[in-house]
């Protein structure tokens, strides 16, 4: 009887390389790191190979250029999962320090694949609800554009599970959000005709603008990966543009049913320590968004307050690109600390600590404006949505420099 002979030990390096790119970009990393990991773990594991990664396709060659073996994984862009994201981390430096042989590592990447996310339904929800009302209070809202904006995010969460079971890969869902947003709006509206429905529908739709895609696109292009950058800012253009649709369908719809002004009077401010209750809730729900273990939760709040706090005070003195400036830095350095003495990648951190600084409202805002034919307020909100955007990864770069993100044990 033959025995079917085991791969090579070259071809077992080969293929936990290819693999691990692959469970890298499935739990969210983008193109820049996701390259410098894998590269780097293959140096260390003494293996000629080089990958090149984008949004929608990893390229990965292996052995000397004369004798090339190429492999092409088509992908999808995905959301971020930062529990994920740690253990693909912990097993990839396990396997560059010999304690893992990469034909175990090979097995142990198909069960974190396997895996079922780290938080179901229910919690996916609650978290959409706490950061939709934490962002209305963020954006100058009052008690009632608080609520409405916690019962918009809880029914986007809702409809986002609903039409994963029935067409995960449907194109239409960021518009029927949008739609659910403004008809919702509307109705609370005229139910309660002085809630302002600006604030409650860009606040209800917070989880679903592209922001932090956008500061991703731009560090892309900023340290030179210009076919991932490329991709993921047209990526969220089109997110941009698919929000906005549905909302202006849904305001449609809206005034057409239920006559509900599209302005409302002042908002009722709330006192100003109702906003140190917004920036706990927050973080806390970003990384449940995100998928974060709930052990990382205290840093990943620490992190978040101090980005926060950094970008409010410097950009009351100097603008508000100064302030994401000096917010992004703040979370960037802070990561990067947090990252060596814990042993886990810096995303965990960073993340939902960008989260709260990223421009994806402003975007919103000049489309919204140029759909309602005020070019001037609309370009003018463009431009300066692209410059706070640089302004963030101007400060994430700096901290790159002056704190580099490097942990024991890694390559």
């Amino acid at each position: 009887m033959n025995r079917r002979e085991s791969p090579a030990p070259d071809e077992r390096r080969n293929t936990f390389i290819l693999r691990l790119a692959e469970a890298l970009h499935t739990a969210g990393s983008p193109a820049h790191d996701l390259e410098a990991a894998v590269n780097g773990c293959a140096t260390r594991l003494g293996i000629e190979a080089h990958v090149y990664a984008t949004p929608t396709a990893i390229f990965a060659s292996f052995g000397r250029p004369e004798d090339h073996r190429t492999s092409l994984l088509r992908t999808e862009p995905v959301d971020v999962d930062l529990a994920r994201l740690s253990r693909v981390d912990d097993l990839r430096l396990r396997v560059v320090r010999g304690e893992v042989a990469p034909e175990d590592g090979i097995a142990r990447l198909e069960e974190i694949s396997a895996a079922p996310r780290a938080r179901g339904s229910a919690g996916l929800a609650a978290a959409s609800a706490l950061a939709s009302g934490a962002s209305a209070r963020f954006l100058g809202g009052g008690a009632r554009e608080i609520a409405a904006a916690a019962a918009i995010g809880l029914s986007i969460a809702i409809l986002s599970l609903a039409i994963a079971r029935w067409r995960p890969r449907t194109r239409l869902f960021e518009s029927a959000g949008g739609a659910v947003a403004a008809l919702l709006a509307a109705v609370a509206a005229s139910l309660v005709p002085a809630t302002s429905q600006a604030v409650a529908v860009l606040a209800g739709v917070i989880v679903l603008l592209p922001g932090f895609s956008l500061t991703l696109a731009m560090n892309e292009l900023a340290t030179r990966n210009l076919a991932a950058g490329t991709a993921r800012l047209t990526g969220a253009g089109m997110s941009f543009l698919s929000i906005a649709f549905g909302v202006a369908a849904g305001r449609a719809l809206g005034l057409a049913a239920l006559q509900a002004p599209a302005a409302a009077g002042a908002v009722e401010g709330l006192p100003e320590w109702t906003i140190a209750i917004a920036l706990l809730v927050a973080p806390l729900a970003l990384g449940a968004l995100f998928q974060a273990h709930a052990k990382d939760w205290p840093v990943i709040l620490a992190v978040g307050v101090a980005g926060y706090a950094a970008a409010r005070l410097a950009g009351g003195e100097a603008g508000s690109a100064i302030g994401a400036f000096a917010g992004a830095f703040t979370v960037g350095c802070a990561s990067h600390l947090v990252a060596r003495i814990r042993e886990r990648p810096a995303a965990v951190t960073t993340v939902p600590g960008l989260v709260l600084l990223v421009p994806g409202s402003i975007g919103f805002r000049s489309l919204d404006a140029l759909m309602a034919d005020d070019a001037l307020r609309g370009i003018d909100a463009a431009f300066e949505m692209m410059f706070v955007a640089f302004a963030l990864v101007a400060g994430l770069l700096l901290a790159n420099e002056v704190l580099p993100p490097r942990r024991r044990g890694r390559d």
